[in-house]
């Protein structure tokens, strides 16, 4: 799972910037993510269970987003930023089809 904790810390470790969907059962702020009301578009800053850095998580629809960038989001600058994300991720997945490396996990 990409938001595994030790995954978002050594990411953060090297300086760099993640952006994930974590599912809503994660404890956020000591509670977990459900349980939280997200009023307007405002993401919520805080801390995550197993994570050693501060995160801000941001509610889309029924999903949730999740990044070590601390500049404040909001939910339609959240979609579009994990949109072009996801034309990479597109991008690798046939990548790694053409090459036949669909076992590598890199």
């Amino acid at each position: 799972w990409f938001s595994a904790s030790k995954t978002l810390n050594l990411i953060h470790s090297f300086g760099w910037t993640y952006m994930t969907r974590p599912r809503c059962n994660r404890i956020f702020n000591g509670r977990s993510l459900s349980s939280f009301r997200f009023w307007g578009a405002q993401g919520r800053t805080g801390t995550l269970k197993g994570v050693g850095h501060r995160v801000q998580v941001v509610k889309d629809g029924n999903k949730y987003g999740l990044t070590n960038d601390l500049t404040p989001h909001q939910t339609l600058t959240w979609s579009r930023l994990y949109q072009e994300r996801w034309i990479i991720e597109t991008f690798f997945r046939g990548l790694k089809h053409v090459l036949h490396l669909q076992q590598c996990s890199s």
